[in-house]
């Protein structure tokens, strides 16, 4: 928007208030109706903010069986820890996400020691 929009505090608060609302809605959407083949995962490490944590954004694309891909879980975690990957997990499978034949990661332990609690029989690379 440049160093010319206009955008005060109250209209910064307001659209982050919609922007969050909208976020939590999507992340309540049932995903029962799309069945998923394979998802590739990642932890994508951020600088802004005020932490000094190792915060991480978890995020899970899928691709169904006509090759369209959806955006399906975009959490802060901490680090790529495996407690923060089984929540993201569960949560996929809570709104009724099937297991996918395959899970495409890198070498992130935290994510391949949640994945096998939580998608038994799906395949790793």
């Amino acid at each position: 928007m440049g160093e010319s929009a206009a955008l005060s505090p109250s209209t910064i608060s307001r659209l982050n208030q919609k922007f969050r609302a909208e976020y939590e809605e999507w992340t309540r959407l049932s995903l029962s109706a799309i069945p998923i083949v394979y998802v590739w995962v990642d932890g994508i490490y951020l600088k802004a903010g005020l932490s000094d944590e190792r915060a991480c954004l978890l995020v899970v694309v899928g691709v169904d069986v006509t090759g369209k891909k959806h955006l399906l879980a975009m959490e802060e975690g901490y680090r790529e820890s495996k407690e923060s990957w089984l929540e993201v997990l569960r949560q996929l499978k809570s709104r009724g996400m099937n297991e996918p034949a395959l899970a495409i990661g890198d070498g992130a332990l935290g994510f391949w020691s949640a994945v096998a609690q939580v998608w038994r029989y799906t395949k790793e690379q």
